[in-house]
This record gives C-alpha cells, structure tokens and sequence, in this order.
C-alpha cells in the first residue's frame, strides 16, 4: 500500500534524522534521482530504520479508517425479500436494527465507535429502506424478526449478538423468541413497550401538524428526541422512510407485547437515556425487574430517546463491554433461568 502524504513526511523527516542514513538519503542514485523521491512501502522502510511513535500512530490510524469503511450487501432472505446490510469492521459480530421509518444512516456513528473498538457491526435495513425490499402489508413484527434470522443465517457464525434501537429492539426481543439458536446476547436501547411517553411528550405529537417552520420542527424533535443539553440537527438529518415507518407500526400493533417483551431467555442489556420522554426510564427498569439477573440495565444521563446519536461512543463503550463478557457463553435455556418466556410454538425454520 503506497503511504499517504502524511506518512511520506514523517518517514522523510526520520531519515534526516538518522546516521548515517541522513547522508544516503540526499545523496543521487543511479539516473540522478534521490531516495527522497521514492515511495517505499512503510514495512521494508520500517524494518530498516525502526518507528517513531507519530509514525506508528498514523499508520495504525490509516488502518483503522480503511477498516472501517461500509461495506453493502443484499441478502435474498425469503421470496419476494431482498435484505440489505452494511457492514463495517472485523471481530465479534453485532446485527443492529434500526428504529422506526429509519435506515443504517441512524445508527452510523455506532457502528464506527464499535469497529475502532474490535467490534464488526452488520447494519440490516429493514425491508423497505434503501436498498431492502419485500412486502409491506400484513405483517407482523414477527415478519421482521424472520428477515433479520435470515441475515444472520447467511453469516459465518451460527450465533450473533444483535442489538435493536426503539422500534428494532422490538424486533430483536421477538427474533431471540423464535429463533433462540441464533442468538448469543440481546442488547436493546430506548426500550419501550410498557410505560408509555411522557405528558409533555404527547402534548408535543398533538402540535405536530403540516405546515410547522423548520424552529416549530426543530422544537418538537429537541423535545420528543433529545436531552435538554443536546443539539438536535443531527435527527434533523436523518433520512427517514414514512410508508415503511407506516408498516412497521402495523406490524407493532398486529404483535402482542407478550410475545416479544421477555426477549426469550438469552442475556440481555438495557441501554435507556435517563431524559427518554418517549420510551420513559420506566420501561428498562421494568424489563430489568421482570428478568433479574438475566437483564442489566444501564441508565444514561443527558440522553433521550435519539440516544444512539448523542452518546454513540459511551454506548459503544458498554456495548464492547458487554459483548466482550459473552462472546464465549452459550444461550441460556429455560432450565438455567427461572424467569424466561413463556413457552410459545416458533415458526418454522
């Protein structure tokens, strides 16, 4: 790989700096050039002359960066459904789901922090965002788990770690529900489901209406999204997609609470902002108390319901934690825990 500007200069600036390479390295080879007009690659160059902390640094930066490019795919998980994913990183993998009416671009500054943290993070847009299709009437949420099974069943690992955000952590409670055997560890953030938003919250939805200025939006996305502290314009530049938005809430409607609200019997992590006035703190402490020990939950403060884009690199700092303590543990089943699912009959593989 020929070195970037940068790295070009900091190995000049080491060769000047030594004996009595100093002298070589002005000195005219043959056909007049110099040694500084060659690009030498950074291992011959640096098994000859050693690295400097700064060098070391800037190429371990230029890795990172090449490493953690997105990388799309799409995946024919079913008849008639197309899947795409957006894959960063290498290491323990995490499928992430999204929330509501929204695509990877949500969840794109933690799947960064994960994958300069030794995490590869598979990004699955559901049918209907970007570059996923497939039909979008009459589902259940149990249609989306499925779609998502399908992703993970294509992957080199038979059991994944997957994460869902507000509406994707829904679909991946469910999916640990069905298909159990796919799954290492359920993480999910901005958890909802029981406790309903806050007055204040729901006083803001009934001003929503066409025709608000971008302050009157702006306002009510602070309000319903953020923690007092935060800015809100990076939702403001989210892309998000109303018919799927549209489906996915039949789908929640048509999928009783009972049978994602337990997440099956794997372990399981509860990431709630603190100023949540969507999801309320409410909710993540009832999952934690229905379930002990099986859920931990951790509670953040100056975060709401968009908490993946205020805290992305504090999330992903507990996420790796977490990943890291059950990489290598199996799927509880219901004789290890007292306080799993309730059994249920699973669609078919």
């Amino acid at each position: 790989m020929r070195p970037t500007y940068l790295v070009r200069r900091l190995l000049i600036q080491r060769l000047r700096t030594l004996r009595p390479f100093g002298d070589i390295y002005q000195r005219p080879l043959v056909g007049g050039a110099r040694l500084s007009s060659l690009l030498l690659t950074p291992v011959a160059f640096l098994l000859l002359v050693g690295v400097p902390g700064s060098l070391s640094a800037a190429l371990a930066a230029e890795k990172s960066q090449e490493s953690c490019q997105a990388t799309l795919k799409k995946v024919d998980v079913s008849d008639g459904v197309t899947i795409e994913t957006v894959t960063r990183g290498t290491g323990e993998p995490v499928v992430l789901v999204s929330g509501q009416g929204m695509g990877s671009d949500s969840l794109a500054q933690l799947a960064v922090h994960l994958c300069h943290g030794g995490v590869q993070s598979i990004i699955v847009n559901p049918r209907g965002v970007e570059g996923s299709s497939g039909q979008l009437e009459g589902l259940t949420l149990h249609d989306f788990a499925a779609d998502v099974a399908g992703v993970i069943k294509t992957l080199k690992h038979p059991r994944v770690h997957i994460l869902g955000y507000a509406w994707g952590g829904r679909v991946v409670r469910l999916l640990a529900v069905d298909r159990p055997k796919l799954v290492k560890s359920v993480i999910v953030l901005a958890v909802g489901g029981k406790a309903g938003p806050t007055p204040e919250a729901v006083a803001t939805m009934q001003k929503m209406k066409p025709g608000l200025s971008t302050e009157e939006k702006r306002e009510a996305v602070r309000i319903l999204f953020f923690a007092p502290s935060s800015d809100p314009a990076p939702f403001m530049d989210l892309k998000l997609w109303d018919q799927t938005a549209g489906s996915q809430m039949k789908a929640m409607l048509a999928t009783p609470v009972d049978e994602w609200w337990s997440g099956g019997d794997a372990p399981m992590l509860v990431i709630q902002g603190l100023n949540d006035q969507l999801a309320p703190p409410a909710n993540g402490r009832a999952l934690r108390d229905d379930y002990s020990p099986r859920v931990k939950l951790v509670e953040l403060p100056n975060a709401g319901h968009a908490l993946v884009l205020e805290r992305p690199g504090k999330i992903s700092e507990v996420v790796r934690d977490y990943i890291k303590n059950h990489s290598d543990k199996g799927v509880a089943t219901s004789a290890q825990t007292s306080t799993g699912a309730k059994p249920r009959q699973r669609p078919k593989e």
